[in-house]
């Protein structure tokens, strides 16, 4: 019995031993344990896009090329998350690099759920509500625009989304250099001539405010304001040059109400007490398509639409639609549609009274698309404006994650007797997608 006892007595130490060993191999265990269930449970998603257009309108047969690549990732659980994206951008123009490499943060914003009652979101996010022509993200453009600010999205009803937001629209002063929203407004204006290195003659950008400001010369002192029309709104780059500036508080419902599609839109600025609206209604109708979207900017210009698409089989559809514009036209800064004409890759806003009556027909053939649309332009208030756009687009899926397009367009107005001289324009791009 004796033995027995120094026996285990001799043993302790050495058990004690395995047991701290043990443990040890416990914690470590336990540690990466923790480390991979924290890696599935957060790093929920990574995601790539690349952008490749080449733009081959530019004088003298030269061509444009311009990359964009944003790599984006999220975070989160089931009631949070974080989202944070990056743009690399650069442009190759006659074989040499027009612009440095530019590296900015696209969007970057972190969500949670409000005890059940609403889903906030404080940061930068990129937004489009309804028909997108008050808030959108001209997604064409290599700068996309983004708002800094706070979104509520609201429970309150089931039929119903209800989205509560503050925020500042990203663009202004860049945009205005780069001639988005900015030195375009003033290139329609009779007699001044945009410059690509940033100034147009007659015209100057303040670099402290960052807005297209007038000069005087001779070469232009019979230039009237007045003739800044032909869908250019020379307002529209002085209110992108000081965006950062401006608070918007908007309320945006979105539902779907007996097989019709509603969206309304109310948005305010804290520079003023003026409000811009938009309501948006989309169904269908004995087997056709019907659309309406009636539009009021901040100044009261207003712009309504109206469209029609029809089935004819699986494959094909046609339709036609009617825009119209009022007696002060219609501009909202940072839009797909802002800029000026087919800066964003089609027609920008028109002029005051203008009326643009389009048709077209869009094909599917397994991975390949077509579509053709024709406008006719005119102006209740001009009988002498005649404007005609026809655009063609056709699409190749390479596979599910590389697609190929090629869209082509032409802009030509007539001749007015005594007055302005006829035009007729072309563009032609090159679009490769590939989203891994």
């Amino acid at each position: 019995m004796l033995g027995a006892i120094c026996l285990s007595s001799l043993s302790l130490p050495r058990i004690n031993q395995n047991l701290k060993k043990m443990k040890k191999n416990l914690r470590n265990v336990l540690v990466l344990a923790l480390g991979l269930m924290t890696t599935v449970s957060f790093a929920q998603d990574w995601n790539v896009d690349s952008r490749t257009r080449i733009d081959m309108s530019l004088d003298e047969g030269e061509k444009s090329t311009n990359q964009r690549v944003t790599l984006g990732t999220t975070w989160g659980g089931s009631d949070w998350g974080i989202h944070l994206s990056t743009d690399v951008n650069y442009t190759l123009k006659g074989g040499n690099a027009d612009v440095d490499p530019g590296v900015g943060i696209y969007e970057a914003y972190a969500s949670t759920n409000l005890f059940g009652m609403a889903d906030m979101t404080i940061g930068r996010q990129a937004l489009s509500y309804g028909s997108g022509a008050l808030i959108s993200g001209r997604d064409w453009s290599t700068n996309r625009t983004t708002w800094d600010g706070m979104s509520f999205d609201l429970g309150l009803s089931d039929i119903a989304t209800i989205t509560l937001g503050y925020a500042s629209m990203n663009g202004g002063f860049s945009d205005a250099i780069n001639g988005v929203d900015g030195v375009d407004a003033v290139a329609g204006v009779t007699g001044v001539a945009y410059d690509a290195g940033g100034d147009s003659t007659g015209f100057a950008i303040n670099q402290t405010t960052g807005l297209v400001e007038m000069t005087y010369s001779p070469e232009i002192e019979a230039v009237d304001a007045v003739d800044a029309v032909a869908g250019v709104d020379a307002v529209t780059g002085v209110d992108a040059a000081a965006t950062d500036d401006i608070g918007n508080m908007y309320v945006n419902i979105a539902g779907e109400f007996s097989g019709w599609s509603v969206n309304v839109l109310y948005m305010t600025r804290t520079t003023s007490d003026d409000a811009a609206t938009g309501i948006d209604i989309n169904g269908e109708l004995m087997g056709a398509s019907i659309s309406a979207s009636l539009n009021t900017d901040f100044d009261g210009g207003k712009m309504n639409s109206y469209g029609l698409a029809y089935a004819v089989n699986d494959d094909m559809s046609v339709n036609v639609g009617m825009t119209t514009y009022g007696e002060t036209g219609f501009s909202m800064a940072g839009t797909d549609m802002s800029g000026g004409d087919w800066s964003n890759g089609q027609l920008g806003y028109l002029g005051a009274n203008d009326e643009d009556l389009s048709y077209g027909l869009s094909y599917n053939m397994g991975g390949i698309s077509l579509s053709a649309s024709m406008h006719s332009i005119t102006n209740s208030a001009n009988e002498d404006h005649d404007r005609s756009v026809t655009q063609i687009g056709i699409g190749y899926a390479l596979g599910d994650n590389v697609s190929l397009g090629l869209s082509y367009a032409t802009d030509a107005t007539e001749a007015v007797t005594g007055g302005a001289e006829a035009t007729d324009n072309k563009y032609t791009w090159i679009t490769l997608n590939v989203t891994p």
